[in-house]
């Protein structure tokens, strides 16, 4: 039974956290409105989609007057959108929601191998009546 134990461990966990660890960070949507707009910098990399479905990744990216200014992925090469042709900026960072998600995940989780490494070793649920 402690075998069964190890091997729940050294397999289930280490699995479990690489699964939950993609949730911390995401693209996040930003206001596109004038009024809402930050000017300066948007963050260290952000995803532009223009109104003819183009797809622009960006790092280094700020709003300078009418224009998101940037260095493209992965050439590194700098590169400028007006902002009448923008119609979705997200920025890449910490998610809250899918954050706390993880440690709830990662709590549950411990506690159902804590419960799983209990049952083993006390041989199991048959003749527990």
């Amino acid at each position: 039974m402690v075998r069964g134990i190890v091997v729940l461990r050294r397999v289930a966990v280490p699995i479990a956290c690489c699964v939950l660890l993609g949730a911390c960070y995401s693209y996040q949507r930003v206001s596109t409105t004038p009024s809402a707009l930050p000017q300066g910098a948007l963050g260290s990399k952000v995803r532009i989609t223009t109104h003819d479905g183009r797809v622009i990744t960006m790092s280094r990216s700020e709003i300078a007057a009418d224009s998101v200014i940037g260095y493209l992925e992965p050439s590194n090469a700098r590169f400028a959108v007006a902002l009448s042709d923008v119609r979705a900026i997200e920025r890449w960072g910490m998610n809250r929601g899918r954050t706390g998600a993880l440690g709830l995940g990662a709590v549950l989780l411990y506690v159902v191998v804590v419960i799983a490494a209990l049952v083993l070793a006390s041989g199991g649920l048959v003749g527990t009546y």
